[in-house]
């Protein structure tokens, strides 16, 4: 009788938590963390005759050179992500008012964890400056199966 009796209240809770989504949260995908880094290039000494290229020997300082890239770490979840899905990265840079995005796709079903690679190129980075807010979706088609933005998205 009292096993019986704290066996009942267990499972009409674990038949609560199926029923409202508990799993859902679990099966559906997810966009863990998203990591940012700036990899300078390397360094090349300036020509020495400026005036017969039309420049001055300040031109171009204080403009850092290099790339700025980000990696979005993601799973399927506990279900596969069909093919044909996009993962999109879309940013805001601090000299550009429009956004710019980048876009991964997937011709393929996805069912493990996934690290995909987002460059803003050394051109890209030296005229639109650094990235100032983002945000990563997956897509397929039209329905967004996961998102992650920056804690500056919304400014």
């Amino acid at each position: 009788m009292f096993a019986s009796s704290r066996i009942k209240p267990l499972v009409q809770c674990a038949l609560i938590f199926l029923l409202t989504g508990g799993l859902s949260a679990v099966a559906a995908p997810n966009i863990h963390k998203v990591e940012s880094h700036f990899i300078p290039t390397a360094e090349t000494a300036p020509s020495r005759n400026f005036s017969r290229i039309g420049l001055s020997k300040f031109d171009g300082l204080g403009q850092p050179g290099g790339k700025q890239v980000f990696f979005v770490h993601w799973d399927p979840g506990a279900a596969s992500v069909p093919k044909g899905s996009q993962l999109i990265f879309e940013y805001y840079q601090s000299r550009f008012p429009r956004p710019q995005g980048l876009r991964i796709s997937y011709p393929f079903e996805i069912t493990n964890p996934r690290k995909a690679t987002y460059t803003i190129a050394d051109k890209a980075f030296r005229e639109g400056g650094p990235v100032k807010r983002w945000r990563v979706r997956l897509l397929n088609g039209n329905k967004i199966l996961a998102e992650k933005v920056s804690p500056s998205w919304k400014k």
